[in-house]
């Protein structure tokens, strides 16, 4: 999955006060641009696994979780066993002080709102490689997609109908976080 991003000063400078209004400080915008050109020089995707513990070697049932704003892309890895944990996760982050703050420094009605507001910002604002905050988007799309639709749950099934799950869970999510913008999030199974 390794490619290059391209995206000029100028371009970033609209997505950002397109999502951040144009109120936001020079400044912010700037912190932002120098983190995505971080991310763009790394092109990385970051791991998922149990603190503590060694990043995990890639399997073949690994899952990728991602999203993207324009040329903007989150990119995670987690293991099949983890993937179920994740909505959980994101659950316990959001009661944390630090989640809770950021969550309210958001916006939105509900949850839902919250989270993906969430996602869709801290994404512009460039920290997809954050320690914590990285984790926390992943989850937060984890939780999304398994609070989508009563009964739909983030389950392993065999090859064809995960693929075909796979492209319904990624429509349902780009229209899930209604943005202005697309904000395109799946979660697809990696290929072997």
């Amino acid at each position: 999955m390794a490619e290059t991003m391209h995206l000029s000063r100028a371009e970033y400078g609209r997505i950002y006060h397109q999502v951040f209004g144009k109120a936001a400080s020079r400044e912010a915008c700037q912190e932002g641009w120098r983190r995505w050109q971080n991310v763009f020089a790394e092109n990385p995707a970051i791991v998922l696994h149990p603190r503590d513990t060694p990043v995990p070697t890639h399997h073949a049932s690994d899952y990728w979780i991602f999203a993207t704003t324009g040329p903007l892309r989150f990119l995670a890895r987690v293991n099949e066993a983890q993937l179920s944990e994740l909505p959980e996760m994101w659950l316990a982050f959001s009661r944390t002080e630090a989640g809770a703050k950021l969550l309210a420094a958001g916006g939105g009605q509900d949850d839902r709102e919250r989270a993906r507001d969430f996602v869709h910002k801290t994404l512009v604002d460039g920290f997809v490689l954050d320690p914590n905050i990285g984790p926390a988007i992943a989850t937060a799309i984890a939780w999304l997609l398994s609070t989508n639709r009563p009964g739909l749950q983030l389950r392993l099934r065999a090859s064809t109908l995960h693929a075909m799950r796979a492209s319904l869970l990624a429509s349902a999510m780009a229209s899930t976080l209604r943005c202005s913008r697309f904000l395109a999030v799946s979660i697809q199974r990696l290929s072997p």
